[in-house]
């Protein structure tokens, strides 16, 4: 009977389990929010109340908010059509690091433009070749 699953067990490991899309939601409200995040994931045909949107989920790592304190911890935005862009160029895998900053807003058409950058990729890379890497032309140096 060694294969029976343990009810008890199994409902006190759980009792902390976070509901599945019950990340808060972070507004890039004014110019100047923004946050660096470890990428998590995208959702499509999220239903809003407006239709349908892109979800970015993600681990706020560090924040800055206009006018407010700042935020950390996992969050969702919904994508404005120059992030969906963005993301779409960066081809971000989990686990990447990156840089997202409220620029502008357009007054007439609303149209939020952002920064972006990438700081890291999957494997915690910078960009930078690692320290213990030999040189090519002499390994042995």
């Amino acid at each position: 009977m060694s294969d029976q699953l343990n009810f008890r067990q199994i409902l006190k490991e759980t009792e902390t389990l976070a509901p599945e899309d019950g990340a808060p939601i972070f507004k890039f409200a004014s110019v100047g929010d923004h946050v660096v995040a470890k990428f998590v994931g995208r959702r499509r045909d999220v239903k809003t109340k407006q239709g349908t949107a892109i979800a970015l989920d993600v681990e706020i790592l560090a924040s800055t908010v206009v006018g407010d304190k700042s935020v950390t911890g996992p969050h969702s935005v919904f994508e404005s059509g120059h992030i969906t862009q963005l993301l779409d160029r960066a081809n971000l895998a989990t686990g990447d690091v990156f840089v997202l900053r409220l620029d502008s807003v357009d007054r007439k058409s609303r149209f939020k433009k952002f920064a972006f950058k990438k700081v890291t990729d999957t494997n915690g890379s910078d960009g930078e070749p690692p320290d213990d890497v030999p040189d090519e032309e002499n390994p042995f140096a």
